[in-house]
């Protein structure tokens, strides 16, 4: 019974709130901090504690997050004089006085506690970006129980409106999404207002980014006008263009990825923002090389004198290659000079795939060649490019050699025979 003021961990990884300090220690024992999650067994290294303040008054018990140990005391030292006046209403939200923190302020904790601890440095840098440029700006500085659902179909609507592509108003709803998700777990708000809002960002017929591979001819002119006027960085590029790699997985390569005897290499690493982390999906893949590929990346190791684990497209200062000083110095530069479309560096991927299913590869090797988790994704992108003449197709059923054995079910009735089988159906 009253009032009760305590410090609780919250697990990044299942979200479970607990004390933050072992109740396991034996008798005598003086009690230390919780290390692991005693729900789902994660460590809880680093995690940072919160100040609750738990009402239990007239068979009612109500818990809220406070913003600090000194505002948790505060709150509960004027709950406990009007619990003496017996002025108390547990069911009033001023009497419990939760600071309720702004969108801002929380979605820089659920940054800290879940996305830099369990997301890869390109996700947690992409979260960052659209919490700046989008979310903030327009919900940032309204505490939490004040975001209405209105406020994120607006904002969805208006980024929509503005011309952006679906996935990024998807990466938004997301980084609006999340943290309210995370604040209705800590009981901060009752629901999420972001929920259900997919059907304002809805694919339309034509995608909104169409995918724009190169031709053979404008990926050879590209290469040569890289070749003349940026020669640096033209083992790079052919590389992309003729592996199918992301370019974080390009930039993350080192030369004892490299097999030039078995003409492949392994995608161990990925890199971007300055960080190094595991390829998307976790998963070491490998990739073959064509013999151009390996004569190019030989001569090019021959040139910047790089062994080992040294990154294979180096910086002038020896570290990796940035991704945005590549792209606006580079990448945009060499498009323009080769009188070329604008493109991104997805684009090379896309030209890969695209050029290797025209020509008849099994979509099942390119898919593989390009890590995505099953085919069907790669179909789904790609079936457009896949050669088809579907009259030649249908024909093969009137082409039967004259010794072609028929295929024959289990009775040893064929397909034909059964077909024209007076007690058929």
């Amino acid at each position: 019974m009253g009032v009760k003021v305590r410090p609780q961990i919250t697990c990044p990884y299942c979200h479970y709130r607990q004390s933050v300090e072992d109740k396991k220690a034996k008798k005598g024992q003086k009690k230390k901090r919780r290390a692991a999650c005693s729900k789902c067994k994660q460590s809880l290294k680093g995690v940072r504690e919160d100040w609750w303040l738990f009402i239990d008054h007239a068979g009612k018990k109500k818990a809220k997050k406070m913003k600090s140990k000194d505002a948790a005391e505060k709150v509960a030292k004027k709950a406990d004089a009007k619990l003496a006046l017996g002025e108390f209403n547990i069911e009033d939200p001023d009497e419990s006085g939760p600071e309720i923190p702004s969108f801002k302020e929380y979605s820089d904790h659920w940054m800290d506690t879940y996305v830099k601890l369990n997301l890869s440095p390109s996700t947690q840098h992409s979260y960052e970006q659209n919490l700046r440029n989008h979310a903030w700006p327009a919900l940032g500085h309204l505490p939490l129980d004040k975001i209405e659902r209105k406020h994120i179909r607006e904002l969805i609507t208006q980024k929509k409106k503005d011309g952006l592509a679906r996935d990024t108003v998807r990466l938004i709803h997301t980084v609006c999404h999340s943290p309210l998700e995370l604040a209705v777990e800590d009981e901060l708000i009752a629901t999420n207002p972001a929920r259900g809002m997919g059907k304002y960002n809805r694919r339309r017929p034509e995608s909104d980014e169409p995918m724009k591979p190169f031709s053979e001819r404008e990926l050879d002119q590209f290469l040569d006008t890289v070749e003349d006027h940026w020669s640096d960085y033209h083992p790079l590029f052919f590389t992309l263009a003729r592996t199918g790699l992301r370019v974080g997985e390009g930039l993350g390569l080192n030369w004892e990825d490299v097999d030039f005897q078995d003409r492949s290499l392994l995608v161990r690493r990925t890199y971007s923002e300055g960080t190094e982390g595991p390829p998307k999906g976790r998963r070491i893949r490998k990739v073959d090389l064509t013999p151009d590929t390996v004569s190019v990346l030989r001569d090019h190791q021959l040139k910047v004198g790089t062994r080992g684990a040294e990154p294979v497209f180096p910086s002038k200062n020896g570290g990796r290659m940035d991704y945005n000083n590549l792209r606006e110095r580079v990448l945009l530069k060499a498009l323009k000079k080769a009188n070329l479309a604008h493109r991104g560096f997805h684009d090379f991927r896309h030209t890969y795939a695209s050029l290797l299913l025209m020509k008849g590869v099994n979509v099942l090797y390119v898919s593989q060649q390009m890590g995505h988790k099953s085919v069907d994704i790669t179909l789904k992108r790609y079936a457009r490019w896949v050669p088809s003449d579907e009259r030649k197709e249908v024909d093969r059923l009137d082409s039967r050699k004259p010794n072609e054995t028929q295929a024959k079910p289990e009775n040893g009735t064929s397909f034909y025979e059964d077909a024209a089988s007076p007690s058929s159906p």
